[in-house]
């Protein structure tokens, strides 16, 4: 890809790729978006969320915290497991399973806490979206507006 394009934002196996190697190839910069927006603003970076439609949550409470729930607590068993999942990811990924554990333990956070929610709402702002608000008050989920 980078043979033919000035630029590119790596995501998944090929951006740990570069972070395992820790090198950049044929004189190309590598940066670490998480670690310039921390630098930057002093914030975490939010690089996904799982979202639903304000809409569906108001029709549909219940699966909305169903889903909700087993999404958390898929969070909390890859965490508890985090050994296994490596070990077993290895035999299909190119990383081995230590790489692999450190990546899901050390280098991803699947916590959503009030500095996250503050990075994710600067990261809104300081791209154009003055009218993004976070509501907090719900008990299982965090609303965003962006319009």
């Amino acid at each position: 890809m980078l043979h033919v394009a000035d630029a590119a934002v790596l995501t998944g196996g090929l951006a740990l790729r570069y972070v395992v190697d820790r090198v950049a190839r044929d004189g190309q910069h590598v940066y670490d978006l998480g670690a310039l927006w921390k630098q930057w603003t002093g914030l975490p970076f939010v690089f996904g969320v799982w979202t639903v439609r304000r809409d569906v949550a108001a029709q549909a409470p219940h699966m909305v915290r169903e889903v909700h729930g087993a999404l958390l607590a898929a969070r909390d068993l890859a965490k508890t497991e985090a050994a296994e999942l490596a070990r077993r990811a290895a035999q299909w990924e190119e990383f081995d399973a230590a790489t692999l554990e450190y990546y899901f333990t050390g280098a991803l956070d699947f916590f959503l806490t009030e500095r996250q929610l503050a990075g994710l709402s600067e990261s809104a702002h300081r791209s154009g979206h003055e009218d993004f608000a976070v509501d907090t008050t719900g008990s299982a989920a965090v609303f965003a507006s962006v319009t």
